[in-house]
């Protein structure tokens, strides 16, 4: 979050940190894959999401680690490159 508020199109992008696998063991998205692209809106922020068999979208992710890294910045703001880790786990 920008110091004066939301900042509305930085185009992030969700990418599989390590070998990201189903509950059956196999591979769904190998390291380094590209999941999600998405813009900020208004409110500054983005929801990742993935294709299901029937092409639909949804926001339920499978575990492991991810990284979400922004890919374009908005007019008059600097590219963070950084690579911010996301791990999810069962809690």
């Amino acid at each position: 979050k920008y110091e004066d508020g939301p900042v509305a199109g930085a185009t992030y992008a969700l990418y599989a940190k390590e070998d990201i696998l189903k509950d059956d063991g196999s591979i769904v998205y190998p390291a380094g894959t590209k999941i999600d692209e998405k813009t900020t809106g208004d409110d500054g922020t983005v929801k990742f999401t993935r294709k299901l068999p029937d092409k639909t979208d949804t926001t339920d992710l499978y575990l492991g680690t991810y990284y979400v890294q922004e890919i374009s910045a908005p007019p008059g703001f600097t590219l963070d490159q950084t690579q911010h880790e996301v791990v999810l786990t069962w809690e």
